[in-house]
């Protein structure tokens, strides 16, 4: 043996020397073994993965079953020379059908270069907008997708009942099968009849469903007519009918707007001229004073309430249709109802009730009579209702020594009521009240109703 300091140190050497090549093995073999169950879990991930997904698909409607068709459309009553008397309308079915030749190219170019540029390319999904959706999904950790084709939209409407699903699953389940569907859609349908059918089923707000019923509502006016400027204030309210509402909120209808006309010009659908144009026309005033001219048909008159019971009755007893699908045939059936009564005549008696100064003064038999809601949204788009209780409630304390509202004989004049002597003050105090709830830029709907009352009425027949 060597025990001398240089066979001491060649023997430590050796020694670490081996264990060092012994940890060295031990760390490769645990590297390759972590390696083969990382490449195991993946293959095992993607199978999981591929067979959830083919149940998912699997478990999608039959796409034999889809109907694409809008459903529910608004009835109408004409006078005896055929003139509009009153539309009926049920729920979201405020909609008059159009064919794809009656709508002009510059409001299905509007859809198309905001909604889906690619429209007339891909076969039911856009590649490149799912990429595009990822991609903000991962920045903004969020869910709300996007990237979704005219094609999706359609079949999330029709089938999927506009989405809201209330978890992140049931939404990723909802847009796989939305995907799949969309490409099954477009081997049975045309470009055309599934534009078309978006065309007339979307929602544009106002109460308006489909492209015929927004320009009336909007403009007044065929959807035929609408002009380049009319089509990109339109198009744009598909994405939030809502807070993108032209009348209630230009200010935010006219930045999508914006958008949409930039992508017209740059898929060369119009020219510089044309863009020019549309962006010097004042359409939002336009929009202001028809809906202000608009008069409005809350109340149907006593002389259509009995042609809705006559035709109703009829419905059932000479036509054999249940009470139910009469009421749903009346309105949302689309049909037209032809009456005796001449327009003429009516509006002459119309004329002299409608006059204010022919009844008695408020206060001495007249009043007024206040209906109201208030909807706020918060940033993320949930909805604090308010109703008219609220409204009485926040005025309790008020001191109403001018007899500005009634009470109750021998009560105290202190609150508000629905009913009341001035028109003015209802209108300030609804706006104190709007003002109290409506913070910053919060985006609200609301609904006010002053009515003079009686409401009184002759109907010649």
């Amino acid at each position: 043996m060597d025990f001398s300091r240089k066979g001491v140190l060649k023997k430590q050497r050796t020694i670490k020397s081996t264990s060092k090549r012994l940890n060295t093995k031990i760390r490769i073999t645990l590297f390759r073994v972590s390696l083969i169950c990382i490449v195991c879990l993946g293959i095992v991930g993607v199978v999981a993965v591929s067979g959830a997904i083919k149940g998912i698909i699997e478990s999608a409607p039959d796409i034999s079953q889809v109907n694409i068709d809008p459903e529910g459309f608004a009835s109408f009553i004409y006078y005896s020379d055929g003139t509009l008397a009153q539309k009926l309308v049920g729920a979201e079915a405020n909609r008059v059908l159009v064919s794809i030749d009656e709508i002009p190219d510059v409001l299905k170019h509007a859809f198309v270069a905001l909604e889906d540029e690619r429209f007339y390319e891909h076969d039911g999904i856009d590649v490149y907008g799912i990429f595009r959706a990822g991609f903000s999904v991962l920045k903004t950790k969020g869910l709300g997708f996007g990237g979704s084709t005219i094609t999706q939209q359609l079949v999330k409407a029709k089938v999927f009942n506009y989405g809201n699903e209330p978890n992140a699953v049931d939404k990723i389940v909802r847009k796989i099968q939305e995907q799949y569907l969309a490409i099954k859609l477009e081997d049975i349908y045309t470009k055309y009849e599934i534009l078309e059918a978006y065309l007339n089923n979307t929602n544009l707000g106002n109460g308006a469903f489909g492209v015929q019923t927004a320009s009336q509502s909007y403009f007044g006016k065929d959807v035929s007519e609408l002009t380049l400027s009319e089509a990109s204030v339109i198009a744009p309210i598909a994405l939030s009918p809502v807070f993108l509402n032209p009348i209630n909120y230009p200010a935010r209808n006219a930045e999508r707007r914006q958008s949409c006309l930039d992508n017209m010009l740059h898929l060369e659908y119009i020219t510089q001229k044309d863009y020019d144009a549309a962006l010097a026309d004042d359409v939002y005033s336009r929009i202001k004073q028809y809906d202000d001219e608009k008069a409005p048909s809350t109340y149907y008159s006593y002389f259509t309430d009995e042609v809705y019971n006559q035709v109703l009755t009829d419905l059932q007893t000479k036509k054999g249709y249940s009470l139910n699908d009469a009421s749903y045939m009346l309105n949302n059936g689309g049909i037209k109802i032809f009456s005796t009564q001449d327009k003429t005549i009516q509006g002459i008696v119309d004329k002299y009730f409608k006059d204010e100064k022919n009844f008695p003064a408020i206060g001495e038999g007249s009043y007024y009579e206040m209906k109201y809601n208030l909807s706020v949204y918060d940033d993320e788009n949930n909805a604090t209702h308010y109703h008219l209780n609220d409204l009485l409630e926040y005025f309790k304390d008020f001191k109403d020594t001018e007899g500005l509202y009634y009470h109750e004989p021998y009560t105290p004049k202190v609150g508000i009521n629905s009913l009341g002597y001035s028109k003015e003050d209802m209108e300030a105090k609804i706006e104190e009240f709007r003002n109290s709830k409506v913070k910053g830029n919060q985006v609200y709907v609301e609904n006010k109703q002053i009515t003079l009352q009686p409401q009184t009425s002759m109907t010649i027949m």
